[in-house]
């Protein structure tokens, strides 16, 4: 999958093509912490929160109507890389040394899901925790759905 820039200002935006096709569009609002997803005849706003707690710093994705949908927390110590759960599913994330290329793993399996690059340098890391939410739960529409795990215990 490729990943283009669409927007370059206050509210920067992506788009994600695979084969050609637009796959997600992904709107970004950094002062709201807001992230605006449209794929697969879905459109969605989230809202991203930072939770510190002894574990460490983690990104807690919510959705318009402020209920718990999934968390994010970087590995300490694999550089580039970490967790990201949305419902009761499990993803490792990890970006190449290039800063290019974001590939997200099934944290069950190790299966690779999807690979997703752009050319410019730091564009990823830069929205790593919007792009990386927005790719997760783009897999995540595919995968059948079970009961929910108490994960955000696990956060505190």
């Amino acid at each position: 999958m490729e990943l283009s820039v669409t927007e370059n200002n206050l509210h920067p935006g992506f788009e994600v093509y695979e084969k050609g096709q637009k796959q997600i569009q992904i709107s970004i609002d950094r002062k709201l912490q807001s992230l605006r997803v449209a794929c697969k005849d879905t459109r969605r706003l989230f809202f991203i929160e930072d939770i510190t707690s002894a574990k460490g710093n983690v990104f807690v994705l919510k959705t318009e109507y402020d209920q718990l949908l999934g968390s994010m927390k970087r590995n300490h110590t694999l550089e580039n890389s970490g967790t990201i759960e949305i419902d009761d599913n499990s993803y490792i994330y990890k970006i190449n040394n290039a800063q290019t290329k974001i590939i997200l793993y099934d944290d069950d399996n190790g299966k690779e899901l999807l690979v997703c690059e752009n050319e410019i340098n730091n564009v990823i890391t830069l929205h790593l925790k919007y792009i990386a939410f927005a790719l997760a739960w783009y897999v995540n529409l595919d995968v059948p759905k079970t009961i929910k795990k108490e994960f955000y215990k696990s956060l505190v």
